[in-house]
């Protein structure tokens, strides 16, 4: 017999076709795809991707292979499944036999992926400035004169050629434009070799949102997806259109009044002033709740705003219910940790000094994932 974990994140279904709709409304023309890795941001890939395929979306990337190779037997074949990171060794025909369509940032890899059995759609990465994946623009026209001759052998065919921006969730940056000058460059240098990608795609969320130029043919929306901003001290949320998805729950599974004095958690970092009522949420760090949520993250129980008092632990934390006569929540009582129906994700991003994206990424794996009904 299991037993089931104790909390859970509910997922706003509603709220990610609502936010497909306004990121296609932004993408104008070019094809939207879905980034689904990380497990969705944290929101569970097979339960969101499942709903972005009956929104109508057909393209999906995950940058690891593995997460592709499981994408593609939770979602139905007539999708485009988009893979770029791959360590040494990897299976290229399991890859290949699964339909994944693959990136290439130097002619290792490619020479790789060409002695599979079958023809392996490739996308060829330029580094436009990221200084990450992509070939630099001095290596880029051997890597374009390899894969021109290995597609005329009839070994690849290269479908895109893309990049990554580095600072467009800044829309005042210059660096997104000097960007798209060194991929048209390589655009250039592919068209030489007589190469003519389908696909030319540069823009994520924040591209997609602030930089009307970096679309082409392709868009790649992640956190925009999922109702977050991916800078929200420049645009919010919900000044974007955008709802939040994620809603993470865990039930009180004590509560207790404390003396005066009482210090709580590792270090009694955190003392009461006065007697006063505290509860137990079954959540810790190996649960992804960051210990740096210590003292002051926000939370929501039984309608009353609450915090976390003292440090969290591995599997545990403590919250503050206040100091009357009688706590404001019981034990059972719902503990609306994170999103739309406690303290959103931004405070929490702001409370443990990183970014929404981090927030909920770190969200482990085994805390279930469920439609929010």
């Amino acid at each position: 017999m299991t037993e089931r974990f104790p909390a859970t994140i509910f997922v706003d279904l509603d709220a990610i076709d609502s936010n497909v709709e306004v990121l296609r409304d932004r993408a104008g023309s070019a094809e939207t795809m879905a980034i689904v890795k990380a497990n969705a941001y944290g929101h569970g890939r097979e339960l969101v991707s499942r709903q972005l395929y009956s929104s109508g979306v057909r393209s999906f990337g995950a940058s690891q292979l593995s997460e592709a190779l499981q994408l593609r037997a939770e979602i139905p074949r007539d999708t485009r499944i988009f893979t770029w990171l791959a360590s040494p060794g990897v299976s290229w025909q399991d890859a290949v036999d699964h339909d994944l369509t693959l990136s290439a940032s130097s002619i290792d890899v490619l020479e790789e992926q060409a002695q599979v059995h079958g023809v392996p759609r490739i996308h060829l990465k330029i580094d436009t400035g990221m200084s990450r994946a992509g070939a630099t623009l001095a290596d880029f026209d051997q890597l374009a004169q390899r894969a021109a001759e290995l597609q005329a052998r009839g070994k690849i065919v290269v479908e895109g050629l893309w990049s990554h921006l580095a600072e467009a969730d800044d829309p005042d940056s210059d660096r997104t434009d000097e960007q798209m000058r060194v991929f048209s460059q390589a655009d250039q240098v592919l068209a030489g070799h007589g190469i003519d990608p389908e696909y030319r795609h540069m823009a994520a969320t924040a591209g997609t949102l602030w930089h009307r130029q970096t679309h082409l043919d392709m868009v790649r929306v992640g956190i925009g997806l999922y109702g977050m901003s991916p800078n929200p001290a420049w645009q919010s949320a919900e000044e974007l259109g955008l709802k939040p998805a994620l809603n993470v729950a865990a039930p009180l599974v004590m509560v207790k009044q404390l003396e005066a004095e009482s210090r709580i958690s590792y270090g009694g970092t955190w003392h009461t002033t006065s007697k006063r009522w505290v509860g137990l949420v079954p959540l810790g760090y190996a649960d992804g709740i960051p210990r740096s949520a210590s003292n002051g993250a926000p939370v929501v129980v039984a309608g009353h705003e609450s915090h976390v008092v003292g440090r969290v632990c591995m599997d545990q934390f403590v919250i503050d219910l206040g100091e009357g006569t009688a706590p404001i929540a019981n034990r059972g009582d719902v503990v609306w940790v994170m999103g739309p129906k406690g303290a959103n994700v931004e405070q929490w991003a702001e409370k443990t000094d990183t970014i929404n994206y981090e927030v909920t990424t770190r969200l482990a794996r085994h805390i279930p994932r469920e439609a929010l009904r």
